[in-house]
């Protein structure tokens, strides 16, 4: 700023005391209208330090004004804000991402959504970038839940199909086999046994009671 005389030395500091933003919202020194107030009275015009400091404490609030209706349009501005330019290369950025996505990681239903004409990126309305976007995040989602699905089912009939050749092996199948032939022989009682033994609880097999479909004991004469 150059070299200030002694006064505004004085009027600078007091100034400084206030702060800038109260400066802003009008706020100022009484040094100004001290300083003003000598020089007016030394000058043939009718203005007098009051005046003097109510317009420019004015001036100075439609600086204010201006400032913050510039900030609005600017950020909040539909076509060419801050805050929509912000969000447009946040979603052109998902976008480009979500197109490469591996076609078998979503359910055949909707991978026709990889088929997107990047060409109109630049016309298309932020709001069909939005819906794209969240379609694609539930399309991934569901994509998963079905590969989770997948494996799990997997990992059952990998199960069984183990405890079945186990059974085999073992000769299992043809011992109940045989046991049923020997229950439902003429002059028996037949039991009708399941196709398949019960898995237990997870700690043990089936039992010998459960096999046979009860556990009472008959007496001679029942």
């Amino acid at each position: 700023m150059g070299p200030m005389t002694g006064e505004m030395k004085i009027l600078a500091k007091s100034q400084d005391l206030i702060g800038y933003r109260h400066f802003m919202e009008g706020r100022i020194s009484k040094v100004f209208w001290e300083m003003q107030s000598r020089h007016l009275a030394l000058s043939p015009g009718h203005m007098n330090g009051t005046e003097w400091t109510k317009h420019f404490i004015t001036r100075v609030l439609k600086i204010t004004q201006s400032q913050w209706i510039y900030r609005n349009v600017s950020f909040h501005d539909k076509q060419h804000g801050y805050a929509k330019t912000k969000r447009v290369e946040e979603l052109n950025h998902s976008i480009r991402q979500l197109c490469t996505t591996d076609p078998r990681a979503l359910p055949k239903d909707c991978r026709f959504l990889l088929e997107r004409d990047d060409s109109d990126r630049s016309t298309e309305s932020v709001l069909k970038k939005e819906y794209w976007v969240k379609t694609m995040q539930a399309a991934i989602k569901a994509g998963r839940r079905i590969a989770r699905r997948g494996k799990r089912v997997r990992r059952i009939t990998k199960k069984v199909r183990k405890n079945t050749m186990r059974n085999e092996r073992l000769g299992v199948f043809e011992v109940e086999r045989e046991i049923r032939g020997d229950m439902e022989r003429p002059g028996q009682i037949q039991v009708r046994f399941p196709d398949r033994v019960r898995r237990g609880d997870g700690k043990r097999g089936a039992t010998a009671m459960w096999l046979m479909g009860s556990n009472k004991q008959y007496k001679p004469g029942d």
